[in-house]
């Protein structure tokens, strides 16, 4: 569960707990108000403590200290004759008579505005009316309930209580509904930012100042990879002009002269020279790789004729002396065709086939082996017999997605073989690499062959 289901579940179970102890709260202060009441409790003291001896009413001193306290006044009536028999501290305005209807009257609400009870004591058969002061209680005529009301309270309780849970409910789906709707784009962005490949985020009115810093951060990073890619196209435009005629005018040198001190100077610079082409291409399809908009111009490619052009071309450079080439094609691959960007495939080739050369400085042989592997898949094979790498440091290079390469040390850093398994990767296929130290240094490059039903 993500920290925005947990906020909001937290929000309404808090909620639901607020409720909870609001009804508890209520409940207690209820029964403590009630508890308060003491009205029936003064009543029925009084009455008690009043007595009829020898036709004299007798007060005991509980009875008085009550109706001192309470500011009470008592009136006694015959129960027949409706006459009063007795009484303390009776206002003025009282009658000393009642018929049945005024003691039925005023036994439910109120007598001259003053709130009074009446107790019948069976023993003498006198009515006892209490009263108590002006607005100090306040008397309700409706004192029954229906049973069948009564009897549907518990069933209205649970539907509260249900129809509560479910209010609960439906807020938290409509809630985490909310939040995934408005952040999941929010979230999708930042993930694809450092990649290049956002799109304009929708602004959601909540959360105006993040996606207005999400938009500004992306048009920034286009902005900068769009500057890094056109700086580098105008660089290696740049180099590459002066770099031809470097490279021409060296080989030219080559043939003409027969000086073998002059051969030692210009070999090497030629060399590297044919280096610097190879590095500057990566560079281009770097850039290409990483701004995040790499659109793949693809091809119908007949496979065996197109690496041994590549091949040709290598060595058609006559800088290669201490190294020899062998192409070994798979005659199940004649007039089998791919579907690929020409000159990126040709790049991987390319860097292969450097890597073995950087790395065997005494020479060695390279082999490139074409082979079916299935009904819809091939491979190419760059092998040398070269001086091959460590174990550990071929995990590493195997690790070839987390491969990180130190552009400071570009010929060291193993940039060409990560830049050739994103290409491979582009077109659907996949690179191994193997090795054994003194022996070898191979890699296999997977890729899928030309469906035959593609047409054009």
């Amino acid at each position: 569960m993500n920290i925005f289901k947990k906020n909001i579940l937290r929000f309404i179970l808090s909620f639901m707990f607020i409720i909870i102890v609001d009804i508890t709260l209520l409940s207690i202060a209820a029964n403590y108000i009630r508890s308060q009441q003491s009205a029936s409790n003064i009543i029925e003291t009084v009455s008690s403590e009043i007595n009829l001896s020898n036709g004299n009413y007798i007060v005991s001193p509980a009875a008085k200290q009550l109706i001192d306290k309470n500011d009470l006044w008592i009136m006694i009536i015959d129960k027949n004759s409706g006459k009063e028999k007795f009484s303390i501290d009776k206002p003025k305005e009282i009658n000393s008579q009642f018929d049945f209807a005024d003691v039925i009257r005023f036994s439910r609400f109120y007598l001259e505005d003053y709130p009074v009870f009446t107790q019948i004591k069976d023993d003498d058969g006198d009515i006892y009316i209490i009263a108590f002061p002006k607005d100090s209680i306040i008397r309700y005529s409706n004192n029954y309930f229906d049973l069948k009301r009564i009897q549907i309270i518990p069933i209205i309780l649970l539907a509260i209580i249900f129809a509560n849970i479910l209010f609960c409910l439906l807020l938290y789906i409509y809630s985490i509904t909310f939040v995934n709707r408005n952040i999941k784009p929010i979230i999708d962005a930042i993930i694809k930012l450092p990649n290049g490949e956002l799109s304009q985020v929708r602004s959601v009115r909540e959360l105006d100042k993040l996606t207005l810093a999400i938009n500004s951060a992306n048009q920034k990073l286009r902005e900068n990879e769009e500057f890094k890619e056109n700086w580098i196209s105008g660089i290696a435009h740049d180099i590459k002009t002066p770099l031809s005629v470097i490279v021409s005018n060296t080989s030219l040198a080559i043939e003409k002269t027969k000086d073998s001190n002059l051969l030692k100077h210009l070999k090497p610079t030629l060399v590297e020279s044919h280096y610097i082409q190879n590095l500057l291409n990566d560079l281009n399809i770097f850039a290409r790789l990483t701004n995040g908009n790499l659109k793949l111009k693809q091809e119908i490619i007949d496979i065996v004729p197109f690496f041994k052009e590549i091949l040709i071309q290598i060595i058609n450079q006559e800088i290669w002396d201490e190294f020899n080439f062998e192409f070994v094609p798979d005659n199940k691959l004649v007039d089998k065709k791919m579907y690929v960007e020409g000159a990126l495939i040709s790049r991987v080739i390319h860097n292969l086939i450097y890597n073995s050369v950087l790395h065997n400085h005494s020479g060695c042989d390279i082999q490139i082996i074409i082979k079916h592997l299935r009904e819809n898949g091939f491979s190419v094979t760059v092998r040398d017999n070269g001086v091959g790498t460590s174990s550990d440091r071929l995990k590493s290079i195997n690790k070839i997605e987390k491969f990180n390469f130190d552009i400071s040390g570009v010929r060291r850093s193993g940039m060409g073989l990560k830049i050739s398994n994103q290409i491979v990767a582009l077109h659907g296929g996949s690179m191994e690499i193997t090795s054994e130290q003194g022996k070898y240094f191979q890699t296999t490059i997977m890729l899928p062959l030309q469906k035959t039903t593609t047409v054009d």
